[in-house]
């Protein structure tokens, strides 16, 4: 990685990817959901336990880059205990942010702001977005 590529990567962010969050497979789960990056092979595999119309747990796994491992585990650390339909306007809140450089980061969390430097590299916005692209996927009836 160049010196201008490293600029770009947050320390928050890149704490992320070395040490992510919820990154495992569970031995049991309610919903999986998968996303992939045809062009580079990257893959992100959600899996959640709900109660009801409540996510209680999520983790992540999956052969993935830097920018997939930080956003899921930004992903699996948000929506714990989050209504579904929270999940959801989330994901599209998310997805709508790293597809428009010029969407304000105001209606998001605060943690979304290590991803504002990436925007402007839409091969790395493709990466940002993989985990959401999985929790867009999340049916209200709870499917397997």
């Amino acid at each position: 990685m160049d010196q201008n590529q490293a600029a770009i990567f947050d320390d928050r962010l890149l704490e992320l990817s070395r040490h992510p969050l919820h990154m495992l497979v569970p031995g049991q789960f309610t919903d999986q959901l998968q996303a992939e990056n045809a062009l580079c092979g990257d893959q992100c595999i959600l899996y959640l336990i709900r109660e009801g119309e409540t996510i209680r747990q999520v983790f992540f796994s999956g052969q993935s880059c830097t920018m997939v491992r930080a956003s899921a585990s930004v992903l699996t650390g948000l929506i714990r205990d989050y209504p579904v339909n929270s999940a959801l306007y989330l994901a599209k809140t998310a997805i709508e942010f790293f597809r428009h450089p010029g969407q304000d980061v105001a209606d998001l969390p605060e943690i979304f702001s290590v991803f504002l430097p990436l925007r402007q590299f839409p091969t790395r916005t493709k990466c940002l977005i993989l985990p959401w692209q999985a929790l867009s996927q999340l049916s209200l009836e709870g499917k397997k």
